[in-house]
C-alpha cells in the first residue's frame, strides 16, 4: 500500500511540472511577440538594380619595378645609361669585360671542336667496316683473307678500270708547241697492228731529259679499251694540230686510266668478302666487311664527352653574355638610392666605367610608368567571387572628387593569415592620370555581380534557417504572428543592404523587415529605384549572411 501511494506522488508531481513549463513558455512566446512588435515594419518588394562589390585599400604602386643586378663578374667598361632616362625592353645599360672568361671560352670551344671532329672520325670509321668500291672497275688482285686481322692502312685489294687507257708520251718542245689539250689524237697499237683514236688531256710545261741527250715534254692522250687490251702495252701518238699531225719522240706503255689500291680505314678483322680476282664491280659495291666492336663503345664515350663539353660551352657563353647588362622591361632607369645601397653589396655609388662587379650586385631599377596598379586584400569567405578581368572602381585619397576605372589582372593562389582570418592579395591595375604618384592611398571596389530590374527587398527582412530561407508576412487577424505568416523565398543577388527575391514573392508585396540593420561580412552595395520607407509594423527579429550570390 505504501509503495502504491509512492507512485501515485510521483505522477502528481510530473504534472505539476508540465503545467509550470507549460506556464512559462506560454508567457516567454507572449513576451517574443511583444518585443517582435516594437521592432518589425511594413515594407514592400520592389524593383531595382543591385550590384554586389567586394572593397578594399592599399597603395597605389606602379605596375613593374624590378632591380637591375649584374649576372656576371667583371670591370665595367661602359655606362650607356643616366638617371631618369626612359629605356626600351633590351636596351644595352652597361658592358663588363673579363679576360679570364675569354680565355676560358676559347678553350671550350676548342674542346668542342676537337671532340666534334674526333666523333666524325669514329662515325666514318663504323661506316668504313664496309669496305666499299671507289669506282667501277675489275678486281685484279686481293690481299687479305677472312678470319684475318688486319691494322688500319692494310692493302686489301686492287681494283682496276680499263674501259679507258691512257698513254703518255715525249714530244720535242717545237711539237710540243703547236699541241693543246683537247686536240684529237691518233694511237697506234704495233702488237695489234691497229690505230685507236684518243684526246690529248694533259701537257707538261716542264721538260725532262729525253734520250740521246734531247729535252722532251711529257704528253698524255686518253683512249678507250676495246675490251681486249690489258696493262703495259706498246703505243705511239701523232696529235693532229692547226700546223699538220707532229709525232711523239718515242712509244710509250698504255695502261688502265685509274688504278685504286683500296686500303683498310681502320684496324679490325676481315669478316667477309664478297669478290673474286677478275669480277667487274660498281662504284659503291660491298667487297668486304673488317668488323671492329671497340668502335661503338669508343663512340658512345666521345659522344658522352662532347655532350658535356657543349654544357660547358654553353655555359662559357651565358657568362660572356651576363657581361652585358640589359634593360629587363621598358621604363624609367633610376639610379640605386642611399637606402639601397646600405641594404645591397656592390659599388657605394651610380656605376662608373672601371668599377668591378660580382654577380648580384646592385645597378639600379627600371619602373615602368605606363601603368600603376593597387594590391588590396580580400576576405577569404570573398575570393571565390573575385576574377581576372573584373572591373573596379577605384579612389584616391590625395585626388579627391575623381574615380578611376581598373581591371583585376591578378588574384594570389595563396592566403596570408591577418586577424584570424585567410586574406588574398588581389592587383587591379590602373591606367595613369595627371597626378598620380607611386605610394598614394588607394579604395578600390571590385564589382563581382550585378542585375538589372531585380526584385529587391531589405535583408533585414530575410530570415535564414540552414540552406532555406523566409520573410514574414503581415496578417490582419493575428497579432501574435503565428507560424503560418512566414512565407518561404528563393533568393539570388544579395550584398549588406538587399536581397534578390527568385521566387516566393511578386513585387508591390508586403512584408515585415524584423530587423534595423544589415549583417553582412563585407563589400559594397549599390541599389537604385529603392522605395520610400514605408511606416512601421509589428514583426519578429530573423538573421541572414553577407553579399554574395546565392541560389
Amino acid at each position: 500500500m505504501r509503495g502504491k501511494s509512492r507512485w501515485i506522488g510521483f505522477v502528481l508531481v510530473g504534472l505539476l511540472v508540465l503545467v509550470v513549463c507549460g506556464y512559462l513558455y506560454s508567457n516567454s512566446q507572449r513576451r517574443s511577440a511583444a518585443n517582435a512588435k516594437a521592432f518589425a515594419r511594413t515594407v514592400q518588394a520592389y524593383r531595382g538594380n543591385i550590384e554586389v562589390t567586394v572593397s578594399g585599400s592599399g597603395n597605389v604602386a606602379f605596375a613593374e619595378d624590378v632591380q637591375i643586378k649584374s649576372q656576371g663578374s667583371g670591370t665595367v667598361t661602359e655606362v650607356l645609361v643616366k638617371d631618369g632616362e626612359l629605356v626600351e625592353r633590351g636596351q644595352i645599360l652597361f658592358t663588363l669585360e673579363n679576360s679570364s672568361l675569354d680565355l676560358q671560352y676559347q678553350q671550350a670551344q676548342s674542346n668542342v671542336q676537337n671532340l666534334r671532329r674526333e666523333v666524325e672520325q669514329l662515325q666514318e670509321d663504323i661506316s668504313s667496316q664496309q669496305v666499299l668500291a671507289p669506282q667501277a672497275g675489275r678486281i685484279t688482285s686481293i690481299g687479305v683473307n677472312e678470319g684475318a686481322n688486319i691494322n688500319k692502312g692494310t692493302t686489301l685489294l686492287t681494283l682496276v678500270d680499263d674501259s679507258t687507257f691512257s698513254v703518255t708520251i715525249p714530244f720535242l718542245k717545237p711539237q710540243r708547241d703547236q699541241i693543246v689539250v683537247g686536240q684529237t689524237a691518233d694511237v697506234f697499237l704495233p702488237e695489234f697492228l691497229t690505230s685507236l683514236p684518243g684526246k690529248v688531256v694533259k701537257i707538261a710545261q716542264s721538260g725532262q731529259a729525253g734520250s740521246g741527250g734531247t729535252i722532251v715534254y711529257p704528253v698524255t692522250v686518253e683512249f678507250s679499251n676495246p675490251g681486249a687490251l690489258v696493262e703495259g702495252i706498246t703505243a705511239t701518238v701523232t696529235v693532229e694540230t692547226a700546223q699538220g699531225v707532229v709525232g711523239g719522240a718515242d712509244a710509250g706503255t698504255a695502261g688502265p686510266k685509274q688504278v685504286a689500291e683500296v686500303r683498310s680505314q681502320i684496324s679490325g678483322e676481315v669478316e667477309k668478302i664478297h669478290i673474286d680476282v677478275g669480277d667487274t664491280v660498281k662504284s659503291g659495291e660491298v667487297l668486304m666487311v673488317v668488323t671492329n666492336d671497340q668502335l661503338a663503345d669508343d663512340l658512345k664515350q666521345k659522344m658522352d664527352s662532347l655532350s658535356q663539353a657543349q654544357l660547358s660551352l654553353s655555359s662559357r657563353e651565358k657568362d660572356l653574355t651576363n657581361l652585358t647588362v640589359v634593360a629587363s622591361i621598358s621604363g624609367i632607369f633610376r639610379e640605386v638610392t642611399e637606402d639601397e645601397k646600405s641594404s645591397s653589396d656592390g659599388p657605394s655609388g651610380p656605376i662608373q666605367v672601371g668599377d668591378e662587379l660580382k654577380p648580384n650586385d646592385l645597378l639600379g631599377r627600371i619602373v615602368d610608368n605606363s601603368t600603376y596598379k593597387v594590391v588590396i586584400n580580400v576576405d577569404e569567405l570573398d575570393i571565390s567571387q573575385v576574377e581576372v578581368g573584373q572591373k573596379a572602381e577605384v579612389t584616391v585619397d590625395a585626388l579627391p572628387g575623381q574615380t578611376l576605372e581598373g581591371t583585376v589582372t591578378e588574384i594570389a593562389e595563396e592566403g596570408t593569415l591577418q586577424t584570424g582570418a585567410a586574406v588574398f592579395p588581389v592587383t587591379i591595375s590602373l591606367a595613369p592620370i595627371n597626378g598620380l604618384k607611386a605610394g598614394m592611398t588607394a579604395n578600390a571596389r571590385i564589382l563581382v555581380a550585378n542585375k538589372e530590374n531585380a526584385l529587391l527587398i531589405p535583408v533585414e527582412a530575410v530570415q535564414e534557417e540552414g540552406d532555406r530561407f523566409f520573410v514574414m508576412l503581415p496578417s490582419a487577424t493575428d497579432s501574435r504572428m503565428s507560424p503560418g505568416n512566414r512565407q518561404e523565398i528563393k533568393i539570388g543577388l544579395h550584398n549588406d543592404t538587399y536581397v534578390e527575391v527568385l521566387e516566393g514573392l511578386q513585387e508591390g508585396d508586403s512584408i515585415l523587415q524584423t530587423r534595423t540593420s544589415g549583417t553582412g561580412t563585407s563589400g559594397n552595395q549599390k541599389n537604385d529605384n529603392r522605395p520610400p520607407n514605408p511606416g512601421m509594423m509589428p514583426g519578429m527579429s530573423g538573421g541572414f549572411g553577407g553579399p554574395g550570390p546565392r541560389q
